[in-house]
């Protein structure tokens, strides 16, 4: 449990976003008040392994927790990738002034 709470922030609700998730078009109390908070937070992406039950909401960036896996670890190497690039071309300059 430590492991995950470090790694996403816990949100919490309203009454007004209950009363929100009730005037929407769709029937899950439960998926209606996600969607609220969710967007309530702007939330970039919203993670679930149940995407059909969330095709009622079209501005819903709605990704599997393996797609969502894939795409963190994909960034994250991207972004350590550019640092070392960064990092090495900038001691090679910098040796290179010394010579």
């Amino acid at each position: 449990m430590q492991t995950i709470i470090t790694k996403f922030t816990v949100i919490g609700f309203s009454d007004k976003d209950i009363e929100m998730s009730l005037l929407l078009e769709t029937q899950d109390m439960e998926d209606n008040i996600q969607y609220v908070i969710s967007q309530k937070f702007k939330c970039f992406y919203f993670v679930t392994n149940n995407k059909s039950d969330y095709t009622g909401f079209s501005n819903l960036n709605v990704l599997t927790a393996k797609r969502y896996e894939k795409l963190t670890c994909n960034f994250a190497q991207r972004f350590l990738n550019v640092v070392e690039s960064k990092l090495i071309l900038t001691v090679h300059n910098c040796f290179s002034m010394f010579r």
